[in-house]
């Protein structure tokens, strides 16, 4: 603590900067914080008051002192006018004007980075004149020298220039420009399978061999996760994808034709067995997680259909076995839920899924197949992951005890509000462009 007060002496006595101080005095830096915070805290005040308390007035001693200047402030900026009596009081915070606060409050009211709203925040209180400067930086946590620079920028360059964040002169990024694009295309496609394969990539493109840590860091700060890949055919073909999106309220209206009340239902089926499926789990770091296995080979099928606006209605059919006949079923189910309305189905185009002229589809169903290898454009494979989810990771003695579980999670999910958020925002836009319901 004396040493501190050492130092601070020195430089009240001196006037040198702080970067100037010895080092028998310690850190500067803690010497220069120390000296900031009793300064906020009022702590000198304190102390002189305690003082004039314990004034013994029996002699007085009147006297002069005579202070040199010091070197560094021979030739202040700004000259000799600048360096008036009563600057040491310190500044005051001027009125900003109005047309300046009415651009500081229009700026609040946009959206903003964390450290712009900070800037604002500062200039919107000096601009309100209801704060003093120490009531301001206690409120924003800044500095008097951030708080009358920020006054100043705003002043000087308006409301623009103090949101412009002026570059530090840091490192320049390794990845950056027509480089930053093409390795952030390269990461939303996945080409990345490992920081290592990124690495090599860059090593490759700019002849800098980074540490695997520094690559990993740039991929966090470019957005890039750690994902497992969805399985994608390779004869998928995103053209007839986006045809089917672009054409489909033409083919509901064709499909429909004058009838008043029209439902559209997204089909779709799920096998589910007593062999069990191992998914991720959360566990602890270093430790081995287990999951229990048992080769059985009994299976059933699930078929699902959910409705796309209207009621959100949920249908749902157990089978043991699968082909044309045994689908024909499920249409009729759907068919009778509602008679008097007509039904238009969305399914994928399988083998054992009726072609569109098959007799044994009910009179008040139409069906509309999707483009081959397209289970994106089906909801229902929202569903099925959902059922997959709860029973994975867990053996089953019978395939009826399996079936019961399915069935109970099934029903949870198949509430209306439940369904409106497993169906795609795009295919609720297009059921409701002019198709009657």
């Amino acid at each position: 603590m004396r040493l501190r007060i050492k130092a601070i002496l020195w430089i009240l006595r001196t006037g040198a900067p702080w970067r100037d101080l010895p080092a028998s005095f310690g850190p500067r830096q803690t010497n220069c914080s120390r000296f900031r915070e009793w300064k906020i805290n009022s702590l000198y005040q304190h102390i002189l008051s305690k003082l004039s308390e314990r004034t013994d007035l029996e002699y007085l001693l009147i006297d002069s002192s005579a202070s040199k200047l010091h070197a560094h402030g021979a030739n202040p900026e700004g000259g000799q006018l600048a360096q008036a009596i009563g600057r040491s009081k310190g500044r005051k915070l001027r009125q900003l004007g109005e047309e300046l606060v009415r651009q500081i409050e229009q700026a609040w009211k946009e959206p903003q980075e964390a450290w712009a709203r900070k800037r604002l925040q500062v200039v919107r209180l000096i601009g309100q004149q209801e704060l003093k400067a120490a009531q301001i930086m206690k409120v924003c946590d800044v500095s008097r020298q951030t708080l009358f620079t920020y006054r100043d920028a705003v002043v000087k360059e308006g409301v623009e220039g103090l949101l412009k964040r002026k570059w530090g002169g840091g490192p320049r990024p390794v990845v950056r420009g027509m480089l930053r694009q093409e390795f952030v295309k390269r990461l939303e496609e996945g080409k990345f399978r490992q920081a290592s394969d990124a690495r090599a990539w860059i090593r490759k493109r700019t002849r800098k061999n980074l540490s695997e840590s520094g690559v990993r860091k740039i991929l966090r700060r470019l957005g890039g996760r750690l994902k497992m890949p969805r399985k994608s055919h390779a004869k998928k073909n995103k053209t007839k994808m986006e045809a089917f999106k672009a054409n489909l309220v033409d083919k509901l209206k064709s499909l429909a034709g004058n009838e008043q009340s029209v439902r559209l239902w997204v089909l779709d089926e799920h096998r589910y067995g007593l062999l069990p499926v191992i998914c991720r789990v959360w566990a602890r770091r270093g430790t081995r997680v287990t999951a229990p296995y048992q080769t059985r080979y009994k299976w059933g099928y699930l078929h699902e259909a959910l409705e796309v606006d209207g009621s959100f209605a949920c249908e749902l059919c157990f089978t043991p076995a699968i082909d044309r006949d045994i689908h024909a079923i499920f249409p009729r189910q759907i068919a009778d839920s509602d008679p008097k309305s007509l039904h238009v189905i969305i399914e994928d185009q399988a083998g054992f899924h009726l072609p569109e002229n098959d007799p044994r589809i009910p009179p008040n169903v139409r069906l509309l197949p999707l483009p081959p290898y397209s289970p994106e454009l089906n909801a229902v494979e929202r569903f099925g992951g959902l059922i997959k989810a709860a029973v994975s990771n867990r053996l089953y003695p019978t395939l009826e005890k399996l079936q019961a579980h399915i069935e109970a999670v099934a029903r949870k999910w198949s509430a209306p509000d439940k369904v409106s958020g497993l169906i795609h925002q795009w295919l609720l836009e297009k059921a409701n462009s002019g198709v009657p319901a």
